[in-house]
């Protein structure tokens, strides 16, 4: 009969706007702080553009300078990866 494992499923890319991010970070209720949660147990692939990451920062860094202080250095967002 050969073998009988069921295939692997594939993970969802996903991608993610400025304010997904943003609202996900902001909040630990909601669609999109459940979207950055599915990422982080790896049950979903977040995709956003370089562009997509410098705008969350720039308004990261208008409302809430604080929180980039604890952020990642530049170059290690698995959000780029795509």
């Amino acid at each position: 009969m050969g073998n009988s494992f069921p295939p692997e499923p594939k993970i969802l890319r996903l991608f993610l706007d400025s304010s997904v991010i943003i609202a996900g970070l902001a909040s630990r209720i909601g669609a999109s702080h459940t979207i950055l949660a599915l990422a982080e147990l790896g049950l979903i692939r977040p995709v956003a553009c370089p562009y997509i990451l410098t705008e969350v920062e720039r308004n990261l860094a208008k409302k809430v300078p604080e929180f980039l202080s604890a952020s990642p250095p530049d170059g290690q967002s698995e959000l780029a990866d795509g």
